[in-house]
């Protein structure tokens, strides 16, 4: 089940997913500093969005009221949201070089067997003996 998201909040999502500091851990509650992923202001209104929908966690303080300790992760929701749009985009990008392939062959299968002519095409040839 996806929620509404926009494509700045999908983004969001991704990059706490996948941000270095979570050291290849791919999961819920897996906390990364707020400062690799939110830049701008603006970003942080995104993550504040995310957290009002359930699907992301922010600790504002970090350890001993510190602010450079302050992290964000997603929330079990959050984290199936993720795997969920990934699994998608999967799935198209896979249809995508499927239907790539297809069309491949179909032009090879173009070039050896020729598409029949026209009932125009064939009146004319039958008329002029072509």
């Amino acid at each position: 089940m996806t929620t509404k998201l926009t494509e700045k909040e999908v983004e969001l999502l991704n990059d706490i997913v996948t941000n270095e500091y979570a050291n290849g851990q791919r999961a819920a509650n897996v906390p990364v500093w707020t400062w690799s992923v939110i830049e701008t202001r603006s970003r942080a209104a995104v993550l504040g969005s995310l957290v009002k929908k359930g699907l992301a966690g922010r600790d504002n303080h970090g350890r001993d009221g510190d602010n450079e300790d302050a992290c964000v992760w997603l929330t079990d929701a959050g984290f199936a949201e993720w795997q969920e749009r990934t699994k998608i985009a999967a799935d198209l990008d896979a249809m995508t070089k499927a239907n790539d392939k297809l069309e491949a062959a179909s032009d090879a299968l173009r070039l050896i067997v020729p598409e029949p002519a026209s009932a125009y095409e064939q009146h004319f040839n039958e008329f002029y003996g072509a």
